[in-house]
């Protein structure tokens, strides 16, 4: 019961029960660190014994106090190298019966975790302490921990591992007010802090199972349980609900030959009696387990559960539940390692056994063992194991050989100093996770676990698995991690007949075979996994039956049964995964007609017929192990077989069907011809063989010579191969004429032979003798060198001799030097020719010494013109001729010239136009000059129009000139010094007078973005230049050729906006060009126009206008073209106006419109330019939209034809949005079929009528309709004769369906013969035919929802009986 307790109440209690003591005073430091000490270690089984009372606070009191002065050198107490405050309070905890309160892990005894532990299991922080708080020594700013204690009062408290004498023990009264630790910090100087934690302790009545218990207790307990579960009797007996539930009757299931209760061959979820199992917290626990279970609770009070699970034998108690070996047993006695325990079902019968004995070291297959915590009824002389070495787990892996499509074996190694008693899996998958407990063999070392895809909601997918290992004093190993991908496969159903009848052995890919169990001809003995020996129960013989489904039929049967998928008696016999595979008679069911699917490299799975991707395979795969039906897996193991012969021979029983692939052979290389079966995949080769070549005939390539063979070639038609062969040479033939190889001269013989015809080669060859000489004669002038004389030479040999010499001549001097013109900066120097040189040479005076300048090649050239000169200087100059006589230049003597530059001229001289009768002559000042003189070109020469008194006059106005005329005009400079005049040289120039300009310059018309220019025509002008000013300067946009051409047009220009412009007119005369004047204007663009304006069918009669908001605009005008001229329907009165609905027009009629925005400011308007458009009115549209017929695929619309149409647009609404699937050009075409649809889907599609007039397509309003298409028919449809009388058909099961309506054609007409209730049943047998008769049946489904029935098409076929 539970006990109601006051502070108050607590510390009397403790007080009574401790004697006072001395606080210790402010010296007793405990060790730092404390909770960083490593792996808890318990003693709890060597504490001083104290009698509980059942409060939490006070019994934790109690079991601390009653360990004072406890040392951690004790024997069996704490080792002193464990800091071991908090493993003490743990273990006064364990005994005080507050693991709940106080949680056991021994993750807790490290700082922090500790604390953490406390709070999730219901504890509270508290400011003021009472007796049974946990009080924590913390730095002030709580990230360290440093001790912790149990509290007797508000501020004494009795601790674990404090230093009192020197030596760490367990302290009563401690003062914690005056804390210190052994680096000096304190709560009095403000280093450390208290911490409070209240624990959420139990607080009851003496349970049985939480207590110490006597020996004696126990025994007296196990003689009363053995007068009511009597030895041999059969207990719990018809789930009696006393506590004597035995008696000498049967259980009912044993009694039916079942073998024991909840036998799952049987019944799935036990046997109907319920006889045979305890209910342990609403768990049904069966046979031996469940008994145990029972006398657990009836010794200790209390059920057994996951918190008692020990799993190891070090330390085994009277009470313990032991699991090995798949059975349970409840330990009575434990004397050394003989343990006398009581048990039932140990004959394979629900039966009682007392006094059973087995040795602990010889009990094998060890799972786990419950333990009552409290229970220390033990052998005498055994001991705790001490031990804070982790284990160490060394692998964690698949057992990938049993991979099926139930689940997957894992598998895990661990080693420990005192033995590994715990492995632990986590599982997690499918958003679930599970842990679970391995099954620990080979000495505890060794752990696996079947991971069941139920668990999981039989997902196939990744799962993630971590694993860790424990000891006996539950210290845990690293952590390990894994995936395991379940890779949900589609078995390539082949309904066709892939292998070939015949009797063969089937070994799967754990190398067993498919074994009948025990080999006899018995309905639901089951199929299992065993080791090849070829026998009667492992040869099959597979038994087609057509559209791919076979029988298997195992030799062991003597009386023609099959394999068969066993469907338990749940009621409505369906067939699911986990159903297990037997032996059955043959009853044409569809649980025992297979698909045999190849799926590589040599392996078949064996499909279901009427489940898609449900195949036999292994759960376990151990020989003995049942075949069950399984979700088809990507190479799991047991789901793949060969085929053999009883000797275990591989067999190919594929009934190969091969598509081949050809490689054609060459004339010299075979082909091949590859045959691959597209079952199982076999590939055959075979070889082509070569035909050889095909010669064309022979032709020649190279012709043979004289001396050379030919070559001729011939070609392969087949391969292009080219062949060749020689042609024997010609030979020579020569000429019977002589050819004269070489002429004879007067110097050499001369040859002549016999040319062969066909080539170079010669033969006879003669010399012909020399010639006579023949001589040329040349006179050669005498030189100033040499003598004159006459050679004679020989045209042919060019020998020669000289006769008639005559005397040298000499050079005279250059005559006739002079300057031929002189200029400011060059001086032109002549002289007279001398016949006797053969060119001159010029030099200068220049830096104190003689330079050549120039040189002339021929005596003709009698001037040179010395350039870069300076002006008004003088300058010397001396030439002489020379004549070359051979290598030899030979001269004559110098004539000298000194000569003066003219003065500089003015620097610039410029014309420019005045007016048509005037031009301005501008020239820069000449420094040197003492004045210009300006001369004009008339009359064909020039005329002095002035001369200037000084240098400071540098402008002259020439008058009187005509009009548009180009004028020649020069100026020179002159200087007078001591009565000698020196001039310059002249500058000209050309200028003209100007003509009439361009006249009436105006605006011709204007928009928003252009303005066009127009202008008078100028008669004399060739063209005209147009410039606007923009960027801050003016910029020429335009030049015309012509004169004619009076207008141009400016764009891209902005609204609204004002621009300048100028024209001037422009003539060419004498090579130059000269402009008028120019003339300017200034002008506006219009303001813009609505951005936007669209029209769009109302109805028959009327169009709706719409345009975009113009901002700069007071209002629209709107006008109509009609009656051939533009009128107007409305003008708005403001901006914000964006509609205007024209009514009472024509139906079925294009319009015109247009709209023109205007602007009031300051009493002026402006309007924009016109935006136009067409819209028309509608027309009568389409009516009576219906659909004319529908499939699961297709949906056909029809509508009444519209006479005043040209066809129909048709759209369909997808994705979000209409799409147009269909135009017609016809308006007769009245219906459309809509296919590629979803079977049971709604689809909304519109139609409308179009017209085209007037180059514009007109639309009629739309008709809309939503239609569905037909649930999906029956896949596949089979029929196949039963016998002479009946027929069978059957069909693939449609989800979507309520039931099917199958029909038969006779009489004349389609007849029901069955409508099912539901969409499971898949058979039909049609019964009372006549024999070797063909008939024709028809399948729908059909869906009921609420009143409504929907019907699929139909599925047809045609069916035989037997003859």
């Amino acid at each position: 019961m539970k006990l109601k307790r006051t502070a108050a109440a607590v510390v009397a209690a403790v007080m009574a029960f401790t004697a006072v003591a001395t606080p210790l005073g402010d010296n007793i430091p405990a060790l730092e660190e404390a909770f960083s000490a490593g792996a808890y270690y318990s003693v709890k089984d060597n504490f001083y014994p104290v009698t509980l009372t059942g409060d939490g606070a006070v019994d934790m009191v109690n079991v601390a106090v009653a360990q004072t002065g406890r040392k951690d050198d004790d024997d069996g107490w704490y080792p002193n190298r464990e800091a071991w405050c908090a493993d003490f309070v743990l273990d006064v905890a364990r005994v005080a019966g507050q693991t709940g309160a106080v949680p056991d892990a021994p993750a807790n005894a490290a700082c922090g975790t500790f604390r953490n532990a406390l709070v999730k299991a219901g504890a509270i922080e508290v400011e003021t302490a009472q007796a049974g708080d946990l009080v924590f020594y913390c730095s002030t700013s709580g990230d360290t921990t440093y001790h912790v204690g149990i509290m007797k009062d508000s501020r004494y408290s009795v601790e674990g591992n404090a230093l009192l004498n020197g030596v760490f023990q367990v302290v009563d009264n401690r003062d914690t007010m005056t804390y210190t630790t052994t680096k000096g910090l304190s709560i009095a100087n403000g280093d450390i802090k208290r911490v409070f934690i209240r624990p959420n302790y139990s607080n009851s009545s003496n349970d049985i199972g939480e207590v110490g218990i006597t020996a004696s207790d126990l025994a007296n307990k196990f003689n009363w349980l053995s007068t009511q579960y009597k030895d041999g009797e059969y207990w719990n007996q018809y789930n009696s609900a006393g506590l004597n539930g035995t008696g000498p009757n049967a259980c009912p299931c044993e009694a039916k030959g079942y073998g024991f209760c909840a036998n799952t061959r049987y019944y799935k979820d036990g046997c109907p009696c319920s006889c045979g199992y305890y209910t342990n917290d609403g768990v049904v626990q069966w046979q031996c387990f469940g008994y145990a279970s029972k006398f657990f609770y009836l010794t200790f009070g209390v059920n057994a559960n996951k918190s008692n699970i020990v799993y190891n034998l070090n330390e085994v108690y009277a009470g313990d539940i032991i699991r090995y070996n798949r059975h349970s047993i409840f330990v009575t006695k434990v004397v050394g390692d003989t343990i006398t325990f009581t048990d039932c079902n140990y004959t394979g019968a629900c039966k009682v056994r007392w006094n059973g004995t087995i040795n602990k070291n010889s009990i094998t297959a060890f799972e786990y063992r419950y333990h009552m915590s409290g229970n220390t009824i033990k052998d005498p002389w055994s001991t705790p194991v001490k031990d804070s070495t982790p284990p160490n787990l060394t692998s964690l892996g698949e057992e990938d050989w049993n991979r099926n499509g139930m689940g997957f074996f894992i598998k895990a190694n661990a080693t420990d100093n005192v033995g590994v008693t715990k492995i632990a899996f986590t599982v997690s998958a499918n958003g679930r996770t599970k842990d679970y407990q391995a099954n620990l063999e080979k000495n505890n070392t060794y752990g696996w676990q079947y991971i069941s895809v139920s668990d999981f909601s039989n997902f196939l997918g990744t799962y993630s698995i971590s694993c860790a290992a424990y000891d006996a004093c539950g210290n845990k190993s690293n952590v390990r991690s894994m995936t395991v991908t379940l890779d949900k496969g589609t078995a390539p159903t082949v309904a066709d007949k892939t292998i070939k009848e015949g009797t063969y052995c089937l070994r799967n890919g754990v190398g067993l075979n498919m074994d009948v169990s025990g080999g006899t001809d018995e309905n639901k003995n089951p199929a299992v996994f065993y080791e090849h020996n070829g026998s009667a129960a492992q040869r099959m013989k597979f038994i087609y039956k057509g559209n791919g489904k076979y029988l298997i039929a195992p030799e062991c049967s003597t009386t023609g049964k099959v394999i068969d998928v066993f469907r338990p008696t749940d009621g409505d016999m369906d067939i699911d995964w986990g159903d297990k595979i037997d032996l059955y008679q043959n009853d044409d069911d569809e649980a025992q007609e297979f698909y045999v699917v190849p799926v590589g490299n040599g392996d078949y799975v064996l499909e279901l017929a009427s489940k898609d991707n449900f195949v036999i395979g292994g759960k376990h795969t151990f020989s003995g192990a049942n075949f069950y039906l399984q979700p088809y897996l990507n190479f799991a193991p047991s789901q793949r077989f060969r085929f053999t012969d009883a000797s275990g021979n591989a067999v190919d029983v594929c009934n190969h069907s091969y598509k081949e692939t050809r490689t054609e052979p060459t004339c010299t290389a075979g082909g091949k011809l590859t045959k691959v079966c597209k079952y199982c995949g076999k590939k055959v080769e075979e070889t082509i063989n070569a035909p050889g070549h095909s010669w064309s005939g022979w032709s020649t390539t190279t012709y043979p010579t004289c001396t050379a063979q030919g070559v001729e070639q011939r070609t392969c038609s087949r391969c292009s191969k080219a062949e060749t062969r020689y042609i024997t040479a010609l030979g020579h033939n020569y000429s019977t004429e002589w050819t004269i190889d070489k002429q004879a001269t007067c110097s050499a013989e001369g040859s002549k032979s016999k040319h062969c015809t066909r080539c170079s080669s010669v033969t006879e060859v003669t010399v012909i003798p020399k010639t006579a000489h023949s001589y040329k004669t040349t006179v050669v002038a005498p030189t100033l060198t040499s003598q004159g004389y006459t050679v004679h030479e020989c045209t042919v040999c060019h020998y020669s001799y000289k006769d008639s010499y005559t005397s040298q001549i000499t050079l005279p001097a250059v005559t006739g030097v002079k300057v031929k013109t002189q200029g400011s900066t060059s001086l032109t120097l002549a002289w007279d020719k001398n016949s006797s040189a053969n060119g001159y040479v010029v030099e200068q005076y220049s830096g104190g010494k003689w330079t050549q300048i120039a040189k002339s090649f021929g005596n003709d050239i009698v001037d040179y013109t010395v350039k870069d000169l300076k002006a008004d200087t003088l300058y010397t100059f001396r030439i002489k001729g020379y004549v070359v006589s051979g290598t030899t230049e030979y001269s004559g003597e110098y004539t000298r010239l000194a000569a003066k530059t003219r003065i500089a001229n003015v620097g610039t001289f410029k014309g420019s136009t005045v007016s048509d009768s005037a031009v301005k002559l501008d020239w820069s000042k000449n420094d040197k000059a003492s004045g210009y003189i300006i001369e004009q070109y008339k009359g064909g020469k020039w005329t002095a129009l002035a001369t200037t008194k000084n240098n400071t006059t540098l402008t002259f106005t020439v008058k009187g000139l005509a009009s548009a005329t180009v004028y020649s005009f020069r100026i020179k400079s002159f200087r007078t010094v001591n009565g000698k005049t020196d001039y310059s040289e002249y500058t000209s120039l050309k200028a003209a007078t100007s003509f009439g300009g361009v006249n009436n310059l105006t605006v011709k018309s204007y928009t928003a973005s252009a303005i066009t220019l127009a202008w008078n025509k100028n008669a004399s002008a060739n063209g005209y230049i147009i410039e606007q000013y923009k960027g801050g300067k003016w910029t020429q946009i335009a030049k015309t050729a012509s004169n004619a051409v009076v207008s141009y047009t400016v764009s891209g220009l902005a609204a609204d906006t004002t621009y300048t412009f100028r024209v001037r007119a422009y003539k060419t005369a004498a090579g130059k060009t000269i402009y008028s004047e120019y003339a300017r204007l200034a002008a506006k663009t219009r303001i813009a126009n609505v951005g936007t304006f669209k029209g769009s069918t109302v109805s028959d009669s009327a169009v709706k206008l719409d345009w975009s908001k113009n901002d700069k605009a007071s209002g629209y005008i709107i006008e109509q073209y009609k009656g051939g001229k533009w009128t107007a329907l409305a003008t708005t009165k403001n901006n914000t106006t964006l509609t205007f609905t024209v009514k009472g027009l024509a139906s079925a009629t294009v319009y015109s419109f247009r709209i023109k925005s205007f602007r009031k400011a300051g009493g002026k308007i402006e309007y924009s330019e016109y935006a136009s458009l067409k819209a028309a009115t509608s027309f009568g549209g389409v009516n009576n939209l219906t659909v004319k017929s529908y499939t699961a695929s297709t949906i056909t619309l029809v509508w009444n034809k519209n006479a005043g149409a040209t066809g129909y647009a048709l759209e369909q609404y997808k994705g979000g949005k209409w799409v147009r699937i269909a135009k017609t050009s016809s308006n007769a075409v009245v219906s459309y079929t809509v296919s590629g649809l979803a079977a049971d889907t709604t689809y909304t599609f519109r139609v409308r009528a179009y017209k085209t007039a007037a180059g514009k397509t007109i639309y009629s309003e739309y008709a809309r309709l939503a239609a569905k298409t037909r649930i999906a028919k029956v896949a596949t449809f089979t029929g196949s004769a039963v016998s002479a009388s009946a027929v069978k058909l059957d069909w693939r099961k449609n989800d979507k369906a309520t039931g099917y309506v199958i029909e038969q054609y006779k009489g004349g007409k389609w007849t029901v013969l069955a409508t099912t209730k539901n969409n499971t049943t898949l058979t039909f047998t049609v019964k009372g035919l006549a024999k070797g008769t063909i008939y024709s049946f028809r399948i729908k489904a059909f869906r009921k929802t609420g009143s409504t029935t929907e019907f699929s098409e139909y599925s047809g076929l045609k069916a035989a009986t037997r003859k």
